[in-house]
């Protein structure tokens, strides 16, 4: 019986992840196009790195807080893994606070 269960364990186990591995090959990172590669050399060329570093200050508190979390939960979702409401969790609170603190 432990052995028929360790296999069905296994088994189930590599089918999430090649389940997973199947999701999280169509998440796709956005690539700037090319009027923001173009905005951004000319913010460097007219020495305008203040706003630059701003601005990437700005979407990295964006991705931090709003984009990768959800990205994340999309992904475990469609892999058939549900988690708790990241709203309430203590463990992401704390690292929230973490990211605020290094950003600051």
């Amino acid at each position: 019986s432990d052995v028929f269960s360790e296999t069905t364990t296994n088994n189930s186990i590599q089918k999430i992840s090649e389940d997973f591995t199947d999701k999280t090959k169509s998440i796709v990172i956005p690539i700037p196009d090319a009027n923001e590669i173009k905005d951004v050399y000319d913010m460097l060329k007219d020495e305008e790195l203040t706003v630059l570093l701003e601005k990437s200050r700005e979407r990295l508190r964006q991705l931090i807080s709003e984009d990768i979390p959800q990205t994340t939960v999309t992904a475990l979702r469609e892999a058939g893994i549900e988690i708790e409401d990241l709203s309430t969790s203590s463990a992401l609170t704390s690292m929230d606070k973490s990211r605020k603190q290094a950003l600051s």
